[in-house]
């Protein structure tokens, strides 16, 4: 808490910042995720996931779900992306989290078309 004092025509103002109130809301701010770069996400996932998925997520063979059908929530779809599974080959040496973290947002968004 910071106090200072200010000289208005005679009279002492006092003006208090509460420096914690700003340190928490400037916290709280960076725990929440970026909005999703479409373009990024788009790319990515046209580069590592269209071939066995197709564009827009409707493809399925085999063991290859349509991800417009898919019932997993963002944090499964991160996980298979990262770790495989079943046919699908690990991203998790190709891929950093964030670029995880756009395609897995990005499959979400194919199911509201």
């Amino acid at each position: 808490m910071l106090f200072i004092v200010k000289k208005f025509n005679g009279a002492h103002i006092y003006f208090v910042l509460v420096l914690t109130v700003v340190a928490h809301s400037t916290l709280k701010a960076q725990d929440t995720p970026p909005p999703v770069n479409k373009n990024a996400a788009k790319t990515l996932f046209l580069k590592h996931c269209a071939r066995c998925h197709g564009r827009k997520g409707q493809l399925s063979f085999g063991k290859i779900p349509k991800l417009k059908r898919s019932a997993l929530n963002g944090m499964e779809i991160g996980k298979k992306i990262k770790s495989g599974g079943n046919s699908m080959p690990q991203f998790e040496k190709n891929l950093g989290p964030e670029e995880i973290r756009l395609i897995a947002n990005y499959v979400l968004k194919l199911r509201e078309k």
